[in-house]
């Protein structure tokens, strides 16, 4: 991750560094998307936290109001007019692919597993990789919209935690990437999938691919509208409980 921002930096050395001015958010309800108050422009600035387990409480916290999401994956934004690339609130749009990401992740598990069931897998071991790969898909859903939608941008370790708009960017770009990759790798699966079970696994894993690309489109068209910059002032702040 670090070699590609600094692949990044290194190309970008010779623009100036500007502020990106971006819109406070008002404060969030569970299930709502903060909406943005005109004339509350606000600096950025790169934030290294080292040290601070401020961001990680602030996550915690947030289950709730990301479980809403979760229960409700298509509101306000019907299906099918989330799928169009001009939406009027990309916030909005990304959370409800997030949640989408969750449903689709955790279907993608569970035909995996009556597919390996039927191949005479272990049913303990199949069992415990749909848990497993059931709280993977909410970790990731959640820690991707807490990062994109509640911080603008954010990516976090056990010891530090950097806030910077261009990691939606990175974020972006990543998503779009993986999901390509698992389009590709699908249709690749296809040719040799003869049995019909077979062949419901990869299409729910074609449908999984295109909620990653859809989530980092999101992610590129928020990172658009906060000013689109790479280079952002840094400030590094010591220990925060």
């Amino acid at each position: 991750f670090w070699l590609k921002c600094l692949f990044v930096l290194k190309f970008q050395r010779d623009r100036e560094i500007l502020q990106l001015a971006c819109i406070r958010p008002t404060p969030h309800r569970p299930g709502t998307i903060a909406q943005k108050e005109p004339g509350t422009m606000v600096a950025r600035r790169c934030v290294f936290r080292c040290l601070d387990c401020s961001v990680v409480k602030e996550w915690s916290q947030s289950c709730e109001e990301y479980a809403g999401y979760i229960t409700r994956p298509l509101t306000p934004t019907p299906l099918r007019h989330l799928w169009k690339c001009d939406q009027s609130n990309w916030e909005s749009a990304f959370s409800q692919w997030s949640a989408l990401q969750f449903w689709l992740g955790l279907t993608v598990a569970i035909v995996q597993a009556v597919w390996r069931i039927l191949d005479d897998a272990p049913i303990l071991h199949t069992a415990i990789s749909v848990v497993v790969r059931a709280f993977v898909a909410y970790v990731f859903g959640h820690l991707g919209w807490f990062s994109v939608v509640r911080k603008g941008g954010c990516i976090c370790c056990i010891l530090a935690c950097c806030e910077c708009g261009m990691l939606l960017f990175i974020w972006g770009i990543l998503a779009i990437v993986y999901g390509v990759l698992g389009l590709v790798d699908c249709l690749n699966v296809s040719v040799d999938c003869f049995a019909s079970l077979c062949l419901a696994v990869v299409i729910v894993q074609a449908i999984y691919s295109i909620i990653l690309f859809y989530m980092g489109l999101c992610s590129l068209k928020i990172w658009g509208a906060r000013g689109s910059q790479l280079i952002e002032p840094l400030e590094v702040q010591g220990p925060h409980v």
